[in-house]
């Protein structure tokens, strides 16, 4: 395994926090069965296909790579340069669009005031949250105890 430059060590811990954070939502959901963050510079030998990582990999040695956000089979790429809000929303809205293609029904939704809303993925003053027809409801990961409508 090779040893991570500390931008990309910084990168990975902040998509794992991420990865926490967003799947908090999940709660019971039993749609979600992979939720991972790879690098493919130091793949997992037994998770990690070797020849799918060296198709990540950019340029000659010293080689360059994202990290991979996966989610069941989507995956996303983050950059050194995302910051960890970026990559939050990213994690969210690839969670919630692979519930949608899975189920076929909008996720998540809620009850507000009597009445059934289906949520957004948001960033709202540099925070990610999940809006009700553009009002802000709760931060990601915040949403099987959220702590009330903000405004």
């Amino acid at each position: 395994m090779a040893v991570l430059d500390q931008p990309r060590k910084l990168l990975f811990e902040q998509c794992l926090v991420a990865l926490q954070v967003a799947s908090r939502d999940l709660g019971e959901h039993r749609d979600i069965t992979t939720l991972r963050v790879i690098d493919p510079l130091n793949p997992d030998p037994v998770l990690d296909d070797a020849a799918d990582m060296e198709s990540w990999l950019v340029g000659e040695p010293p080689r360059r790579a994202p990290i991979l956000i996966v989610v069941n089979g989507s995956t996303h790429r983050c950059d050194v340069d995302d910051s960890f809000v970026q990559i939050l929303f990213d994690f969210a809205s690839l969670i919630q669009d692979t519930i949608i293609d899975l189920t076929g029904k909008p996720w998540p939704q809620v009850t507000v005031m009597g009445r059934e809303c289906v949520l957004d993925v948001m960033l709202d003053h540099g925070e990610v949250v999940w809006v009700a027809g553009g009002t802000p409801y709760c931060r990601v990961g915040e949403l099987l105890n959220p702590p009330s409508i903000r405004s």
